[in-house]
């Protein structure tokens, strides 16, 4: 996969899991995800949209859209990935957050980043406005992370960034060099808008490839449009795509932890369903966990 591919799957794997409200549980019933549920199209309904006429699935709305009757539902428009190209930049994935310095901070895999020295892994900053922007060169590999998998055939990969408080919080995984597996991811932290970053380099937050590719979810400038004190994190299991070497992922996991405690696994909670009267239940044994799709 290409790495505007790859980059693309993380943005869509978010939007959807954002909007996603429920999913089918192992054994064929609607899981009891948090968020809203699409609503049903009558009978019969025939729903127009710019490729046709499509008739039962879901009812007409303005502007095309359909609304569509499914455990889960999401709408994105991506605009064409050159429309903002910044020049200078190199690489991909490029996971980001906004911070209180109004600056945005990203993570590039596999390139240069914005500076003049390739590296799997790379931090910079970046300010202006579409069309003109500008970006700054961090730090790069061992200064950001360590990798965790011996035997030479894993790089790091960025996977997630969060800002809050004025901190800066980077989910790195240990990718296969080919792709097919991850087995280790931690959270690196910046307390001085990415110039030097400190984690726990004795062992990963995750292992044996359970919760190894996290994205956080985003709450605008430093975390203001926040819900409530905790950073809320997706996840994926074994990897990030499709694999002939471990079991390609097919499910999509959520925890939340306190914002100020990100890098504390004890302090991570997992999704665990709903109780009796629908609200979201978060427990700490991730043996618990249920998918939010």
């Amino acid at each position: 996969m290409s790495s505007r591919g790859l980059a693309l799957l993380f943005f869509l794997l978010l939007l959807s899991s954002i909007a996603a409200c429920g999913s089918a549980s192992d054994d064929g019933a609607a899981d009891d995800a948090p968020g809203v549920r699409a609503p049903a199209a009558e009978p019969g309904a025939t729903a127009t949209t710019d490729g046709g006429t499509t008739s039962g699935a879901g009812a007409a709305s303005e502007g095309g859209a359909v609304a569509i009757d499914a455990p889960f539902f999401g709408t994105a428009y991506i605009e064409d990935a050159e429309t903002y190209r910044a020049p200078g930049s190199d690489g991909d994935l490029w996971p980001s957050c906004w911070s209180d310095d109004d600056a945005l901070y990203t993570a590039n895999g596999d390139g240069k980043g914005y500076g003049a020295t390739f590296a799997d892994i790379a931090v910079s900053r970046v300010t202006g406005m579409p069309p003109s922007l500008a970006g700054t060169i961090l730090a790069r590999g061992d200064q950001v992370a360590r990798i965790w998998t011996a035997g030479g055939r894993y790089n790091r990969k960025p996977t997630g960034m969060f800002c809050a408080d004025g901190a800066i919080y980077l989910a790195v995984q240990d990718l296969e060099l080919d792709f097919m597996d991850a087995p280790a991811a931690t959270i690196v932290a910046s307390r001085d808008h990415g110039k030097t970053w400190s984690s726990n380099r004795t062992t990963p937050m995750f292992s044996q490839h359970v919760m190894t590719t996290l994205m956080f979810l985003d709450f605008g400038k430093d975390n203001a449009h926040a819900i409530d004190g905790y950073a809320y994190v997706y996840g994926l299991d074994q990897n990030w795509r499709f694999s002939t070497r471990v079991p390609s992922p097919t499910k999509l996991w959520l925890a939340r932890v306190p914002k100020g405690d990100v890098q504390n696994r004890a302090a991570w909670t997992f999704y665990a369903g709903t109780d009796a009267s629908g609200t979201p239940r978060f427990e700490a044994d991730i043996a618990n966990r249920r998918p939010v799709l």
